[in-house]
């Protein structure tokens, strides 16, 4: 029985190790997501948006929009509806301009702070002579870190997102937001989205 135990110990021991040596870093998720951008092309573009979904927890990123209470007040199919309308809105505004960001620009990923299950790593982004300082927020999620907000100079990526969010629902109610971020998302054109956020 002694024995059968000690096994059982160094089994388990031995799949905790392989689990941590597998086991991505924030820093390297990070990079990875860096480049994948950084290689965008528009024929390879549903590949990049299967990869980079599986960095970016967009889950989290609805639900710390909404805040808590309010994205547990929704129903089933109304958060289905809202995370992937988010998850697509996110992808026209910003994919291609991270592609364009991180493909003329020099980027140092500096430390990594840990606060529990969430970590932060700081960026710095050179564009000539303009430096951006970016935080990536990640947390882990099945033992794995994924992006759930970005803060740029200051300006807060979720924060801004659910300022607009919170004023869409008290002026339109549930249904008629899920209607109005599908146009958003689905609808505007490509080539007006810079303008768009950049207004916003």
């Amino acid at each position: 029985m002694g024995s059968f135990r000690l096994w059982l110990a160094v089994i388990i021991m031995a799949l905790s190790l392989a689990r941590a040596a597998s086991a991505e870093t924030s820093k390297e998720a990070v990079g990875d997501l860096v480049q994948l951008f950084e290689s965008w092309s528009d024929s390879r573009l549903d590949t990049i948006q299967e990869k980079a979904a599986r960095k970016i927890d967009y889950e989290s990123i609805s639900e710390m929009a909404f805040g808590e209470e309010q994205w547990r007040s929704f129903t089933p199919a109304q958060r289905s509806d809202l995370r992937q309308s988010l998850r697509q809105l996110l992808q026209t505004r910003y994919y291609s301009r991270w592609h364009r960001l991180f493909s003329r620009s020099t980027i140092n990923i500096a430390g990594e702070v840990k606060r529990g299950n969430d970590s932060y790593v700081k960026s710095f982004i050179h564009d000539g002579k303009v430096e951006d300082v970016v935080i990536w927020h990640l947390h882990s999620h099945k033992g794995q870190p994924m992006v759930v907000d970005l803060n740029v100079n200051g300006k807060d990526l979720v924060k801004r997102l659910s300022e607009r969010l919170h004023k869409q629902l008290k002026k339109r109610g549930p249904e008629a937001l899920v209607a109005w971020l599908h146009r958003e998302a689905y609808y505007l054109p490509v080539d007006r989205y810079k303008h768009y956020s950049d207004s916003q």
